[in-house]
């Protein structure tokens, strides 16, 4: 018998859209026997629980909105599986057999699966889900290593996760896939990117006002860069974001926003780099061969 397939979602205030992803998830699987559903719900509604009874998911209730990384780990940390697949509330998977495809792509080496992501309307890709540069759009439907996983829906090994541990919590949006990755591959874990299986995002409103999200994306560059870059290129990537976000800002009349990240995230440098795990040279080669940025 195959090993157990943990499938989890974390949801917050999306029933239409959840009811949805469990059926994509329900009606095409290959091998119910082996698969177990888990819903966390970072909301805590007596609906969410129904409808998680309805398809048979697990419920697993949060105390309050801990994050997509704090719902995560909620999530593996109810999970049983050897192997454990994460899609977003909102997204769908289009792929039939898709357990039996995940179980097949993980080998010794490989600790993570990322996906072909497309827009649920539009049937392309949305700017940011793709987990190589976006010029290589045409690449889609090539297999092979990357150096980051998108999370909207990826997967993950059981033995990876003992050995890279949990989600960093403290980012609460934006980021926590990227700082996921530098840790694995620091681990000598590799990402594979399997074109085969393919996930449908609806990509809804995001819980983070317009505003607050440059807050978030700037303060977490800098964290994420203090933990594991060496320090040119700690210099280069915040340079590169403050100037990129900044001009993004503007435009949304949210500069207040943006400052207040840029003070956070510098101000508590030397907090995240007393316990950094900077990436060595092995692993930046990794990166800059597979698709990946570290200079921005």
């Amino acid at each position: 018998m195959s090993l157990l397939l943990s499938i989890i979602i974390v949801s917050f205030r999306r029933m239409d859209d959840l009811e949805k992803c469990l059926n994509s998830v329900e009606t095409r699987i290959s091998e119910k026997e082996t698969v177990e559903i888990i819903v966390v719900d970072n909301a805590g509604s007596e609906q969410c629980e129904a409808l998680s009874s309805k398809y048979g998911a697990r419920y697993v209730k949060s105390p309050n909105n801990v994050g997509v990384a704090g719902g995560r780990n909620l999530g593996i940390a109810a999970a049983r599986g050897a192997y454990l697949f994460f899609i977003d509330d909102d997204a769908e998977i289009a792929t039939p057999d898709f357990d039996r495809l995940i179980r097949e792509a993980f080998n010794d080496n490989i600790g993570i699966l990322a996906f072909r992501v497309l827009n649920y309307y539009s049937n392309s890709p949305n700017p940011g889900e793709l987990p190589f540069r976006y010029r290589n759009e045409s690449q889609l439907m090539n297999s092979r290593f990357v150096s980051y996983f998108v999370g909207t829906g990826f997967a993950l090994k059981r033995t990876a996760i003992q050995d890279t541990g949990f989600f960093f919590e403290d980012y609460f949006y934006a980021v926590e896939e990227l700082d996921y990755s530098y840790r694995a591959l620091s681990r000598n874990w590799r990402i594979y990117y399997l074109a085969d299986v393919l996930v449908m995002h609806k990509k809804s409103p995001i819980r983070i006002t317009g505003k607050k999200q440059y807050y978030y994306q700037m303060r977490n560059r800098c964290i994420i860069s203090a933990k594991f870059f060496p320090f040119p290129y700690y210099l280069t990537y915040i340079a590169y974001w403050a100037l990129t976000l900044f001009i993004l800002s503007f435009r949304d009349n949210a500069v207040r926003e943006w400052g207040d990240g840029i003070l956070k995230g510098i101000g508590c440098f030397l907090r995240y780099r007393r316990t950094a795990n900077i990436v060595d040279s092995k692993t930046i080669d990794y990166i800059k061969n597979n698709e990946g940025r570290i200079w921005y």
